[in-house]
């Protein structure tokens, strides 16, 4: 069986320095690709360049609709920028 997680939070700051790690067990278990979701901009950059490093890693960007009224100024627009990037 080939599975997709279709959530996962691989550049939340706990995962992150063992990525590589967390994929590998991924694979181990039968899932072929990951989207990574994004909860705030700097996790939405940081996804974008996750998914830049790693064939099987797709991303979102976003904010977190409980962290909305506190987004900065503007962030609509630099989402809408790094949901336009390509990997």
């Amino acid at each position: 069986m080939r599975l997709i997680d279709t959530h996962c939070h691989l550049a939340h700051g706990r995962l992150c320095p063992g990525v590589a790690d967390v994929l590998a067990r991924a694979e181990e278990a039968g899932v072929i690709a990951c989207i990574c979701a994004a909860g705030d901009l700097n996790e939405s950059q940081a996804a974008l360049a996750l998914a830049g490093e790693h064939a099987n890693v797709f991303c979102t960007a976003g904010v977190h609709p409980h962290d909305a009224k506190d987004a900065a100024e503007g962030y609509l627009t630099q989402i809408e920028k790094l949901a336009c990037e390509t990997k």
